[in-house]
């Protein structure tokens, strides 16, 4: 059961295949399968999935390609590299 949204799933591996099948399920399906001594597991979503979105412009297919060249030149990543430590003291 996921706490934070209260949904419950079941996982069961599949005898033909012998895949994880997963399914959601309700109250009630969890009632009788715990009684037949089911183990269940309570989780909570990742803490990141509440941290705030960051502002500013979408990352683009162009910013995906800059950043690609960046990578190729080992020149400018160093720049980058010395200029974002020199950020992180100033901070």
């Amino acid at each position: 059961m996921c706490t934070d949204t209260k949904q419950w799933s079941y996982c069961f591996l599949c005898p033909a295949c012998g895949y994880a099948v997963a399914r959601d399920s309700d109250n009630g399906m969890l009632a009788e399968i715990s009684g037949m001594g089911v183990k269940t597991v309570v989780w909570h979503l990742p803490g990141e999935l509440s941290e705030p979105k960051p502002s500013g412009a979408a990352f683009t297919w162009d910013d995906l390609l800059d950043f690609h060249l960046l990578l190729q030149d080992d020149g400018r990543m160093q720049v980058v590299v010395r200029d974002e430590l020199a950020f992180d003291q100033d901070s």
